[in-house]
């Protein structure tokens, strides 16, 4: 069941982003064999990134107490250190195989530990050199990055842009990383 989907008006078609983005995060969790994982849309008007789906996190997490937002509902990529914001800022994917010895992402360990996630693995989607949304596969317990999950990734991400039609977008170019290259960097 895919969560997190709500209407809200932007100024891009936001039902095609959504549909082609969780292609993106179906092909993604797949390559991963894992049953963890979240897609977020960046907002053009905010510049901030917002959760539009997640399997296997709970909704108040997502969502909060009372529906308006939780801790993950909407983040900065300019200064948030969660590892998807940073993976953001670096323009390329980021792989953390054990959060409790990611110093960095310190502020969101309780919460993560909460949801039963250990490793992360954190992927932008990418159209015309632009990040225009993140992707992350999550695992439940400490792990190195799956053979084959990072090829597979990058195939994915270099085909994401012909899923997403030039329609859905409305790029926010006051947040975009200055360099935009999907290498796998490997984190702690």
């Amino acid at each position: 069941m895919i969560h997190g989907q709500r209407n809200n008006p932007r100024p891009y078609n936001r039902g095609m982003m959504n549909a082609s983005v969780l292609a993106v995060l179906d092909r993604v969790m797949e390559a991963h064999d894992t049953s963890i994982g979240d897609a977020q849309i960046l907002d053009p008007v905010s510049g901030m990134l917002e959760m539009v789906a997640w399997r296997g996190v709970s909704d108040e997490v997502v969502l909060g107490e009372d529906g308006t937002g939780g801790v993950w509902k909407w983040l900065d990529p300019r200064k948030d250190m969660t590892v998807c914001c940073r993976a953001f800022r670096g323009g390329e994917a980021l792989y953390i195989c054990d959060v409790v010895r990611d110093a960095p992402y310190a502020p969101y360990l309780d919460v993560t530990l909460a949801n039963g996630i250990r490793a992360i693995h954190s992927i932008p989607v990418l159209v015309g050199g632009n990040c225009v949304a993140m992707v992350s596969a999550m695992y439940s317990s400490p792990r190195v990055l799956p053979l084959g999950a990072l090829e597979h990734s990058r195939r994915i991400m270099a085909q994401a842009g012909d899923w997403i039609p030039a329609s859905a977008l409305a790029i926010a170019p006051h947040v975009q990383p200055e360099r935009v290259a999907v290498s796998g960097r490997v984190g702690k």
